[in-house]
């Protein structure tokens, strides 16, 4: 998989130690898990400091969220849920503490290198666990490219033979600082995607392979998808592949371009929605999403969620 070509990821941070002591739990709970995450976050006692510092790292590579913090727990409830949709999966890595984690009614007590998988569509209650500081980092996961429910693949890194080399990688991402070259942190990413990959679905060689370009071709697409102009060539010439080959990947998946490029703009869309908080107008949404023309962007949103968008944008945003 050619990485050079990918743009450096993205590191947002949060930071407690920016405001008063008296307000930094606010400020966790107002600027990250109410804002960024949707999450709900519970303080388990007044005493002591509480403190957070969430780095959330973003590119065409791919995605994942660094966080060390003190003892609170979280969990996301149905109204999280509702105001910040996210149909992803994610593995969860304990680098420092405990974290005793349940979902559908698996509980699991998490120690220093222990696997979890999440499903951030569905409820779940975690808390962590830290005589003075926890530390675990997230990797977000596409739900198309896994099989299995979130339960079934956290037993199956507890007995795979490359957990091990996961966990090493997993390890060594949570180093990751800007200092790293983006090539570097790029391969690094794909490494840990498709060390994951492998455990989780057990492909051979070949299906690897396949695996790996079909993850390449989503990234290109998020990557390019706000250029009206954004079509299938270009995602072969970044591959150095002809239109056809792509085509057949695509295929052997019951994946199109065209409708993978849709379902890109459209979520998009949709994350424009909640995190503008309806202060970005239909214009500047459509046009940033990649929609040649508004009536463009109308016709296609209504058709797949059968009202138009700024219906289902005040919709979404008086849920919350």
């Amino acid at each position: 998989m050619q990485v050079s070509e990918l743009t450096p990821m993205r590191c947002t941070a949060w930071n407690t130690a920016e405001v008063e002591q008296s307000q930094r739990f606010d400020f966790y709970r107002s600027a990250l898990c109410d804002s960024f995450a949707h999450l709900t976050p519970h303080k388990l006692s007044e005493e002591g400091n509480f403190f957070a510092l969430v780095e959330h790292w973003s590119g065409d590579c791919g995605e994942f969220t660094r966080m060390v913090t003190s003892t609170h727990c979280v969990s996301r409830t149905r109204r999280d849920i509702a105001k910040g949709p996210d149909d992803h999966l994610y593995l969860n890595f304990i680098e420092r503490g405990e974290m005793e984690f349940e979902q559908f009614g698996s509980r699991y007590l998490l120690r220093p290198g222990d696997l979890a998988m999440v499903d951030n569509a569905y409820v779940f209650q975690a808390q962590s666990n830290a005589r003075d500081v926890h530390r675990h980092l997230a990797f977000r996961i596409d739900r198309q490219a896994l099989r299995g429910n979130a339960a079934d693949i956290t037993q199956r890194f507890i007995k795979h033979e490359l957990t091990p080399a996961l966990r090493q990688t997993l390890a060594y991402l949570c180093r990751a600082n800007q200092a790293w070259t983006a090539e570097h942190l790029a391969r690094v990413v794909a490494a840990v995607r498709s060390l994951t990959l492998t455990i989780v679905s057990g492909h051979s060689e070949v299906e690897a392979h396949r695996t790996a370009i079909l993850d390449r071709i989503k990234m290109l697409i998020s990557a390019g998808m706000s250029n009206p102009e954004f079509s299938l060539d270009e995602v072969a010439r970044s591959l150095k592949m002809s239109r056809r080959s792509v085509q057949k990947y695509l295929q052997a998946n019951n994946l199109s371009f065209s409708t993978m490029l849709l379902d890109a703009r459209l979520e998009q869309a949709l994350l424009m929605f909640l995190r503008s908080n309806g202060r970005v107008c239909m214009e500047e949404i459509s046009f940033r999403c990649g929609f040649g023309e508004l009536s463009t962007f109308y016709r296609a949103f209504k058709a797949r969620f059968g009202v138009p968008p700024a219906a289902y944008r005040d919709r979404l945003l008086n849920r919350s």
